[in-house]
């Protein structure tokens, strides 16, 4: 198994994350899974971390090369770059879609 990771840095700067790939072989294929891993929590009303994970910011994709690829397919890189990107945005564009105090997500490294 192979691991690569880079450093991911929320916009409200709370928390740490690393965008991780793995890949492993998987039959007589490769598998890669690359997943958002991060340390933040939602916030309790003091602003300590609470017991759950912001789910807004989790993401992880999925493919299998057969044993003649040389590459990630094009379209799997777009889509994990994207994805990536929207859940390191996820909590400042929630917040700001829903403005009122009681709809906002505070969140707060665990």
């Amino acid at each position: 198994m192979a691991r690569v990771e880079a450093p991911v840095v929320f916009p409200d700067g709370i928390g740490r994350g690393a965008l991780v790939a793995r890949l492993f072989r998987y039959r007589t294929s490769v598998r890669v899974d690359v997943v958002l891993m991060h340390n933040r929590m939602i916030a309790l009303a003091d602003g300590r971390p609470g017991d759950r994970a912001c789910f807004l910011n989790d993401f992880s994709a999925s493919t299998t090369l057969g044993p003649d690829a040389e590459d990630l397919p094009e379209r799997f890189v777009t889509e994990v770059q994207a994805g990536a990107e929207k859940a390191v945005r996820a909590v400042d564009e929630h917040n700001n879609r829903f403005p009122r105090p009681w709809g906002r997500i505070q969140v707060a490294a665990g």
